[in-house]
């Protein structure tokens, strides 16, 4: 008897912590509707409730962990869908295809970490934060490549949405792991921040494709983040830091050929 109660009751954690699974389906389908509408705003307002109906049943104190990460993708998906079909008709049908099934992806992380279902939840945290980092400077990147000049709005764009991007995640990964508290985490996230729009405003003037932009800002603010963090947390070693410059480095010149 006891046997059974005991089997029953871990089968019935194992379907509470697969119950995330119908509100990713719920939302990507909403997501797909507003593609297939065109861009309805109609659809895209139900898209948000479904995804934010999604977002609110989940305990808050998991949710809060990701929510710059949640907004961040749950607004950037469709944003960049529409930027893509409305600015590039010409693009091939694999890249809006691509960005959705990432984005499917990236949302199932997500509702498993809010529902406690990975085991080790500070990687996937990191896969969820540095995914939407790239994601976002590369969709900056390719847009900026179409920019006229230096002060068109595209590139005021795309250096505001680089800085905002950088400072909101790295606020994010400073609090999940109770690094910096209270305004010092600002303080440094907004620091970090304002170093990656120099380095961005160095690299368009270097021969480099989107692409290099991307990876090479994106490495930056990876190793800035885990930097900050191993500094102030003692452990930094001169063999990790001496890793980090190199990996840098061979970056740089790699894109170079990108």
């Amino acid at each position: 008897m006891f046997k059974t109660a005991n089997a029953f009751a871990s089968h019935l954690v194992r379907l509470i912590r697969w119950k995330f699974l119908p509100k990713v389906f719920a939302t990507v389908l909403g997501l797909g509707l507003f593609l297939l509408s065109g861009f309805h705003w109609s659809v895209f307002l139900i898209y948000l409730a479904v995804a934010f109906w999604s977002y609110l049943s989940f305990v808050r104190e998991e949710r809060e962990l990701l929510r710059f990460s949640f907004f961040l993708l749950i607004f950037g998906a469709p944003f960049s869908l529409f930027v893509i079909y409305g600015f590039f008709p010409d693009i091939h049908f694999l890249v809006p295809i691509s960005l959705f099934i990432v984005f499917s992806v990236l949302l199932g992380f997500m509702f498993g970490f809010f529902q406690s279902f990975f085991e080790d939840r500070r990687l996937v945290f990191r896969i969820v934060q540095s995914s939407l980092l790239f994601l976002s400077l590369l969709f900056l990147s390719f847009v900026h490549s179409f920019a006229d000049f230096w002060f068109s709005p595209i590139s005021l764009f795309w250096f505001l949405s680089l800085f905002i991007v950088s400072v909101i995640l790295i606020r994010e990964f400073f609090r999940f792991f109770r690094v910096f508290p209270g305004l010092s985490g600002w303080f440094w996230s907004i620091f970090s921040g304002f170093l990656s729009v120099q380095l961005g405003w160095v690299l368009l003037l270097l021969p480099i494709s989107f692409l290099g932009v991307s990876l090479i800002l994106s490495a930056f603010l990876l190793l800035s983040r885990e930097g900050l963090m191993a500094h102030f947390s003692s452990t930094l070693s001169g063999r990790n830091l001496l890793f980090g410059v190199f990996g840098l480095f061979f970056l740089l010149l790699a894109s170079f050929l990108l």
